[in-house]
């Protein structure tokens, strides 16, 4: 099987989260408007109005997350550059056919309970040929967002970072620094010099190699954003981690994750319950892919 030239990167990385709520937000809103008589200011006042908007978001947003899911699983397999006529197959029965079937039934059976039937109610001549041109119009943009993310000048500038991260002198990785404080003191502190990120309460505090620790004016997933090219890898949504202080992986005792085996130097540093540097279900990919690389 050819697969595309990005692959040695892993899985297209979208990073899209907040593009996939407000495409749910905005899709659930509009089908409830699109067809039908609606007056804004009676609507506003009205708590019926934001029951059914969070009956309808929840149900796009449980599509729209459905579509990214099977579109990452798709470009590990399946490269739209490399083999686009079945890429485009499996995009339309997995994207778009499967999630629109899916729409069918759980709201056939949302207005079966309340006593309507969807050919009466405008749902299945009004609500479904929007969702589904919707559907369309999201695999669409993962499409294009796919070709322009796997564009031969960016994949080799990736790989060359992704290189060069994985061996742990990433672009700044030496030289770039930290602004911290300690007790009114500010300090510009090396990232090299740093073994882990933690969330603490409102604040971010980091650990450094001796078991230091200082607080730093940042969130988990700027400094995620920022070091995303460098040693550090996020493992959960309150932990970034230096990388080189892995040595291995296992399956953790609870359902969807990994433990991480730390290499003897840095034991003592990282004396954290085993829960605090659990890898999530979310994260599980990258981590793997990174052990791949050492």
């Amino acid at each position: 099987m050819r697969q595309d030239n990005h692959t040695g990167m892993g899985p297209v990385q979208y990073k899209n989260r907040k593009f996939r709520i407000a495409a749910a937000f905005a899709g659930s809103l509009f089908i409830i408007v699109y067809g039908k008589p609606f007056d804004f200011h009676k609507a506003a006042v009205s708590p019926g109005f934001y029951l059914v908007l969070a009956i309808s978001f929840s149900a796009a947003l449980l599509l729209v997350e459905f579509v990214h899911f099977m579109t990452v699983k798709l470009d590990g397999r399946f490269g739209w550059r490399s083999m686009f006529p079945e890429r485009l197959f499996l995009q339309v029965i997995y994207c778009i056919l499967v999630p629109a079937s899916v729409d069918l039934l759980l709201f056939s059976i949302y207005f079966n309970a309340l006593g309507q039937s969807i050919f009466e109610n405008g749902f299945f001549h009004i609500d479904l040929p929007v969702v589904t041109g919707m559907l369309i119009v999201l695999s669409f943009y993962y499409c294009l967002r796919y070709w322009m993310l796997t564009d031969s000048r960016n994949v080799e500038r990736q790989l060359q970072l992704a290189k060069m991260a994985h061996k742990g002198i990433a672009q700044g990785s030496e030289i770039e620094t930290l602004p911290v404080e300690q007790k009114g003191e500010h300090i510009n502190l090396k990232t090299g010099n740093i073994l882990y990120f933690y969330r603490f309460g409102k604040y971010i505090k980091l650990v450094t190699l001796h078991g230091e620790e200082y607080q730093i004016r940042e969130t988990i997933s700027s400094l995620a954003e920022r070091l995303s090219e460098t040693q550090f890898v996020q493992i959960n949504r309150s932990v970034i981690l230096n990388f080189k202080a892995v040595k291995g992986y296992r399956n953790g005792s609870k359902r969807y994750t990994l433990e991480l085996l730390f290499k003897n130097k840095y034991a003592t540093v990282l004396r954290e319950p085993i829960d605090e540097f659990l890898v999530t279900k979310e994260h599980i990919a990258t981590i793997k892919d990174r052990y791949r690389e050492l």
